[in-house]
């Protein structure tokens, strides 16, 4: 390509890139359960919650000034999306001081999954991507002015970060790596950096240590937690993580490397500039880390998935420097395809071809039939107007009715489950057990012997369908003088 046919690809790919995520936005699904759980928590603000620190929750906040819509908080999500490209373009020429190398960082970056799935929903991911770039963008920066006013800057975006998901300090394995190489000068901006960052985490540390240090068990819980090892499942998991790495970086744009001729100017491009071996620490020590943690229990593979959003930015420098700008073209506009594919699985079926994506391996199954169901209990709820209050046993289906019903106070009862946010708002609210009566939305047949109450006046089964098949199916009860009980201490993380 030459420089006018670089920019017009540029401009063409990105136009094509937001007309499907806004197609996506208002193709009627409803909110994954995250993002209703996120949402509620902007309802309840506070210094930080169970399982996350509270910056997703504050944004849902300043967003209630927008209608009560779901396609309000996907579009937050775009939005940040777009500040993370800008962002991404902005360091690249930090870096390298090459629009063309920046035009590609953005292509590639908007092309992985890991950047695709937080800047189409609003997970905690979301702003995590754009203060992880952004700290990185001031770090450089301060490096290069040697002004206190930068490391401010770079220790408030690091902080921000902190805020959003605990995954922002793997970045301290970037300053550990460059640590050595360090001027006496650069060592006291760094220290200035940490601190303002240390600063803006202070609420969080304080609201763990009024709350028993939940935070901290739960993440301890996740990663130490696991079943009795064995040589069998150790490999399972094992091969699981390193596909959910491709799979998450994107395995169309791993095929570069394939060339040999890109893969000797990644390692000539890292070996030369320090810079860009910083870009690398946190994803090479993070991966171990989870590595690590993999060969004894099942690992997420969406934990270290902040620290590749740098790798685009090495991977367009390599693309220009090797000439692979038509190899990498063509493999975005494959990626971005595949990803058109998966948010709008309905193609197949018009097409004739619902096996291509079968309902069971189709991820968007789980954004179906929650606007339905808060519809059918406010329909029951008009049927017997004593049921007042909303009782379930699970937190998914706790965040999508309180979204779609508009009852922020739904109750999540604890029948043996793990410890969620809905006990920390509990063990406030219910100093002490009493009565309600309203509706229980379970997937039980059969109300739990556990439950002690009155007695039940109606029981109505609702069934989700999607794509032409029965999805699952909610038992919802009208029950009376149904005891509800503070959550017990001992509850599982």
């Amino acid at each position: 390509m030459n420089g006018r046919a670089d920019v017009g690809f540029f401009r063409g790919y990105l136009a094509l890139y937001f007309l499907v995520k806004l197609g996506f936005i208002f193709s009627g699904y409803d909110l994954y359960s995250e993002e209703a759980q996120y949402w509620v928590w902007g309802q309840y603000p506070d210094w930080s919650y169970y399982s996350k620190p509270p910056l997703t929750g504050w944004i849902n906040t300043l967003t209630t000034v927008f209608p009560h819509h779901d396609v309000v908080v996907r579009l937050t999500a775009l939005a940040f999306g777009i500040a993370t490209l800008w962002v991404c373009f902005r360091l690249a020429l930090e870096l390298f001081d090459d629009h063309r190398i920046a035009r590609w960082a953005v292509v590639i970056l908007s092309a992985s999954p890991f950047f695709i799935l937080p800047s189409t929903f609003f997970l905690t991911d979301t702003p995590l991507l754009l203060f992880w770039l952004l700290t990185f963008l001031m770090f450089f920066r301060a490096l290069r002015r040697k002004s206190a006013r930068d490391w401010i800057y770079a220790g408030l975006c690091f902080g921000f970060g902190c805020l959003s998901k605990y995954a922002m300090f793997f970045f301290l394995f970037a300053v550990v790596g460059l640590w050595p190489s360090l001027q006496r000068r650069q060592g006291r901006g760094l220290l200035v950096m940490v601190v303002t960052g240390a600063t803006l985490f202070l609420p969080v540390v304080i609201w763990n240590l009024r709350h028993d240090w939940v935070s901290v068990r739960h993440v301890n819980a996740l990663a130490t937690n696991g079943q009795e090892f064995s040589w069998r499942s150790s490999a399972i998991y094992i091969l699981e993580f390193l596909a959910g790495i491709v799979g998450m970086i994107s395995p169309f744009l791993l095929l570069l490397f394939l060339s040999r001729d890109f893969r000797q100017t990644i390692v000539a491009l890292v070996s030369e500039r320090r810079s860009l071996q910083m870009l690398l620490y946190p994803a090479i020590f993070t991966v171990a880390i989870f590595f690590l943690i993999s060969v004894f229990k099942r690992t997420e593979v969406n934990w270290p998935a902040v620290t590749y959003a740098t790798l685009p930015l090495i991977m367009a420098s390599a693309v220009v420097r090797s000439r692979a700008r038509i190899a990498a073209a063509a493999l975005s506009i494959l990626s971005l395809a595949v990803v058109a594919f998966l948010l709008f699985p309905v193609f197949f079926d018009r097409m004739g071809m619902p096996e291509v994506l079968p309902v069971k391996n189709d991820g968007l199954k789980r954004m179906t039939g929650w606007s339905a169901l808060a519809g059918k209990v406010r329909e029951l709820q008009s049927a017997f107007p004593e049921a007042t209050e909303i009782f379930t046993d699970d937190y998914h289906t706790a965040s999508e009715l309180a979204f779609y019903t508009r009852k922020y106070d739904v109750h999540c009862l604890n029948l043996g489950r793990r410890m969620n946010q809905f006990d920390v708002w509990a063990a406030r609210r219910l100093p002490a057990p009493r009565r309600a009566s309203g509706i229980y939305v379970t997937a039980m047949r059969d109300l739990s012997d556990r439950l002690s109450y009155d007695s039940i006046r109606g029981q109505f089964r609702f069934p989700v369908y999607y794509r032409g098949q029965l999805l699952r199916e909610f038992q919802l009860f009208v029950i009376s003088d149904l005891w509800i009980h503070p959550p017990e201490k001992t509850s599982s993380f």
